[in-house]
């Protein structure tokens, strides 16, 4: 009965957030999503919901655009019946941020009050209600990967349960297949013959694989390709950034998703993790649900700083291990209460909760005021620019782009898209200027749509047709986004 009213609490709870997020951009702007790529994902359902077809265009252009299959699938149902793009991302983000604040509640080993605490900390989590409301799969991916946890952290792991939801992870976002290391982990600290050990991984490791293979199997079947562009654009686009020491990249990856109550909660995990460390025995330290969670979490913000270090939009590849590293901090805390029966000790661990759980609220309204000018930026610059386009620009004329979102969703007109996601063959020259331009060409475009600050060279001879001029970019320290009337500047040899 606890567990449901926990459960029914945290919807009531996730609903208010979420509605309260958008309230706020409606008071700064109107109502929509904080990055572009929400967008993409609402441009794909609606095909598959409209048309019956997994691609971008209906010509069936970009079909191996989007990474998280199974949102596309979660939007297309929900648009069916809510029938506007905002709710429809809405519902489900509202249901993933109650499902994390329940499995938090529902963790094993938590005594009462610290469920409550568990429970306030990840719902109030002010990244994780920006997810919940941000239209992608974000929260949904972080509640997969919890479950995930959450059955293996047991007493008696539930080891197909465990993997069945990594499974469903990988459909929301690939790096779930990372979901086999903390259960790997696991295993380890189990008791018995190698041959029990390797019996019970097995059933993880056979619904994941099932899984990975069914998702590899979708985009070569449907889509004419193995694994998803967005990913391999996305890593050539920042490459760059990889020029940095790996741990300088790590810290900035993880920084972002800290403001707040976070840095409390990896301060009490990590002094949790070492006194374990030291004290306990190596079995022990494998079956510590503790180190199950700082596991996934190193594991995918390591995965990123490697990868993909970058830090915009809060930090939003890497919110998913938040829930890992808040829930890591509340266990350290219960294990440091029942230590700390008085005095000092006693004090200084009830005034590290206090501070964790009073920067959980107070960042509720400063995260609400960040999200609501996110949004305004986006609706301001790339929605309205693409409504713009729409109702201007020729029907059959090609428009190049960086950002396609909200171009795809409210434009009909053909897109060479400049990121490579509809477009995977400009990933080997992406920051080469001449080469796109080249590429342009041969694309027919005729228009190009971007911030002037963008490319150096690719809009030098172009003419500017349309200015947003909104407010919100140049105060954020942007530029506004212009549309132009493409042309190739001349070659040397030209002149």
């Amino acid at each position: 009965m606890r567990a449901r009213w926990a459960a029914g609490a945290a919807l009531v709870v996730a609903l208010g957030l979420v509605l309260g997020y958008v309230a706020a951009s409606m008071r700064l702007y109107r109502a929509g999503f904080p990055l572009d790529d929400a967008w993409i994902h609402q441009t794909y359902a609606r095909e598959l919901r409209v048309r019956g077809h997994w691609a971008y265009r209906p010509d069936g252009q970009g079909r191996g655009g989007v990474t998280a299959p199974l949102w596309v699938m979660a939007l297309a149902l929900s648009q069916a019946v809510l029938r506007a793009p905002g709710p429809a991302a809405w519902v489900w983000g509202t249901l993933a941020l109650a499902a994390l604040a329940t499995l938090a509640w529902a963790w094993p080993g938590l005594t009462p009050r610290a469920r409550w605490v568990a429970w306030a900390a990840v719902l109030g989590e002010w990244h994780l209600v920006w997810a919940a409301a941000s239209g992608m799969e974000t929260a949904a991916f972080a509640a997969v990967a919890f479950a995930s946890l959450a059955a293996l952290a047991r007493p008696q792991p539930r080891w197909r349960l465990a993997g069945l939801a990594a499974g469903v992870a990988v459909w929301l976002r690939p790096e779930g297949v990372l979901l086999a290391l903390p259960a790997a982990w696991r295993a380890m600290g189990e008791l018995g013959p190698w041959r029990m050990r390797a019996h019970k991984v097995a059933r993880f490791v056979v619904p994941l694989t099932l899984a990975v293979l069914a998702y590899v199997a979708f985009h070569r079947a449907l889509l004419g390709v193995w694994w998803p562009t967005t990913g391999q654009a996305k890593i050539a686009e920042y490459a760059i950034l990889r020029q940095r020491p790996l741990l300088s990249r790590w810290a900035r990856v993880v920084f972002p998703i800290l403001v707040g109550p976070g840095w409390i909660w990896l301060l009490f995990a990590l002094g949790n993790g070492f006194v374990s460390l030291r004290r306990g025995s190596r079995a022990r330290w494998f079956r510590d649900p503790s180190s199950l969670l700082l596991l996934w979490a190193l594991t995918h913000t390591g995965a990123y700083a490697w990868a993909l270090p970058v830090t915009y939009q809060h930090g939003r590849y890497v919110m998913p291990v938040l829930p890992a590293v808040v829930l890591a901090g509340v266990l350290a805390w219960q294990r440091w209460a029942r230590a700390a029966q008085q005095g000092r000790a006693r004090r200084l661990q009830f005034a590290g909760i206090a501070l964790a759980l009073g920067l959980t609220v107070g960042f509720l309204p400063l995260g609400a005021r960040a999200f609501a000018w996110d949004v305004a930026f986006i609706e301001s610059e790339m929605v309205d620019t693409a409504r713009w386009v729409a109702q201007h620009v020729p029907p059959d004329a090609v428009v190049a782009a960086h950002d396609i979102g909200a171009l795809g969703y409210y434009a009909p007109q053909p897109l060479a898209d400049l990121a490579g996601l509809l477009s995977p063959e400009v990933i080997p020259f992406i920051r080469d200027e001449e080469a796109l331009a080249r590429w342009l060409v041969t694309q027919q475009a005729r228009y190009l749509v971007t911030f002037p600050g963008w490319y150096e060279r690719l809009d030098a001879c172009s003419t500017p047709l349309f200015v947003t001029r909104a407010p919100f970019a140049p105060k954020l320290g942007g530029e506004n986004m212009v549309v132009y009337r493409w042309q190739p500047c001349p070659t040397p040899a030209a002149r």
